[in-house]
């Protein structure tokens, strides 16, 4: 990898079809480099320092891939179903969604060995932490619930059920509150993170798997994967406030960390938009590999 790229942001593709990794210049739209990560790779995260893990489904793990060589520098053991990933570098762990064996897997970001086995509820499908790293959460599709786990002692402190089928899950930067999104209902929830009590339910789009709160947390995002769509909800007002049309099939979405703009992976198109949050409008579509899912800006 050129010195410029390792000084650049990139954007990082996790193709579940064709087990590798697109790798994107967002300055210029141009494909950098197509890297193989594992089997059925579905979610991208960074860690302290800047390398990448991926979670690969069909694997049963997780590739620790250089984020300036893009080499391969580990396969770290995880579950069957391995797809949801997140970071706390509060306690310099990661946590793995296991969704075929409804468990958590917990990585030691030091030694980058697996710590722990937790059990959650039934399909984990995304895990994410809370703002201040203290906690991790699960959205379990198959028990309908989320599942809070401790991030230091690993218990699970919390477990409530809310919807038919959740997925997606994200937390507001303060970490007041927690939006929930299920993929058979089409229902948001707003949820109280002190509480756990659900404030305020939206109908928003159709099919939803990607969800992601924007950095100063006025806006939020939620892949609609029926209708090509995805839906701008306003934070404060609580309402759906634009759909925006971005490709087929749209799955897991994220902002750069401005927020002034969103990448939506497009699982049916095979590609992935870029969409300007002050216009609403999509900017440019760069093609990935086969069935795009996770996407990383980092």
């Amino acid at each position: 990898m050129s010195a410029s790229f390792a000084e650049r942001p990139l954007v990082f593709v996790a193709n579940n079809a064709t087990d590798d990794m697109t790798v994107i210049d967002p300055a210029s739209g141009q494909v950098v480099a197509e890297v193989a990560v594992g089997e059925s790779p579905m979610v991208i995260a960074q860690i302290p320092g800047g390398n990448l893990l991926v979670t690969n489904t069909d694997g049963k793990d997780v590739a620790l891939i250089s984020r300036d060589s893009f080499e391969l520098l580990k396969r770290i053991p995880a579950g069957f179903g391995a797809s949801g990933i997140a970071v706390s570098p509060a306690v310099m762990r990661a946590f793995v969604a296991n969704e075929f064996e409804d468990t958590v897997t917990v990585i030691d970001l030091v030694t980058m060995e697996p710590l722990q086995t937790v059990h959650v509820g039934e399909g984990p499908c995304v895990v994410v932490t809370t703002p201040d790293g203290r906690f991790a959460a699960t959205s379990n599709e198959v028990t309908g619930n989320v599942s809070l786990i401790d991030a230091t002692t690993l218990a699970v402190t919390h477990t409530q059920r809310y919807m038919l089928a959740p997925i997606g899950l994200g937390f507001t930067p303060d970490g007041s509150v927690a939006l929930l999104a299920d993929y058979l209902s089409n229902a948001v929830a707003f949820i109280d993170a002190g509480t756990w009590q659900v404030q305020v339910s939206l109908d928003v789009g159709t099919r939803h798997v990607g969800l992601r709160i924007s950095p100063d947390g006025r806006r939020a995002l939620v892949g609609n994967v029926d209708s090509g769509t995805v839906s701008v909800l306003d934070m404060a007002r609580r309402r759906v406030v634009a759909e925006v049309p971005c490709g087929d099939a749209p799955s897991y979405v994220i902002f750069t960390p401005d927020g002034n703009s969103a990448i939506i992976a497009n699982q049916g198109s095979n590609d992935i938009a870029f969409l300007d949050m002050k216009s609403l409008q999509i900017t440019a579509r760069v093609a990935a590999g086969i069935s795009p899912l996770g996407v990383l800006y980092g």
